[in-house]
């Protein structure tokens, strides 16, 4: 086995991130960073390991279902679901807390910056999708 395989898939991306120079902190099991988006939105992403560490998920925490009013849950709901078809390398999904993520995963061990770099910026685009789509409600 190489070194990479060895090493955690989160502490890989906080090899990449130091390679890089992109700032970041680790809070308890998760690295906490903010991008900015084209758009000149920041955004928080969060990764963390899953699944026995074998698989690394990036989440972004887009809103609450809470801040819809009740008589709308459900086109928000359906508009959100349906918003999964459009995009490509994340999905939107829904906590206990009915918090509206976007998610990327990976399982690569030998993942790199180019590669790292695809799946945050398919979690930003989704971000700014539930965040556009949130704002007709």
């Amino acid at each position: 086995m190489n070194n990479v395989f060895r090493q955690s898939l989160l502490s890989r991306v906080e090899n990449l991130f130091d390679e890089n120079e992109i700032a970041y902190t680790r809070d308890e099991e998760e690295l906490v960073f903010v991008l900015s988006d084209p758009e000149g939105y920041d955004i928080t992403i969060r990764a963390m390991s899953i699944i026995d560490d074998k698989w690394l998920m990036f989440y972004v925490l887009a809103c609450n279902l809470s801040d819809v009013e009740p008589e709308n849950h459900g086109r928000v709901l359906t508009g959100l679901l349906r918003m999964n078809l459009e995009l490509t390398g994340a999905k939107v999904a829904l906590t206990k807390a009915d918090e509206f993520i976007v998610i990327g995963e990976t399982n690569d061990t030998d993942l790199t910056f180019s590669e790292l770099s695809g799946i945050l910026l398919n979690i930003m685009e989704g971000s700014i999708l539930v965040h556009k789509a949130m704002e007709m409600f």
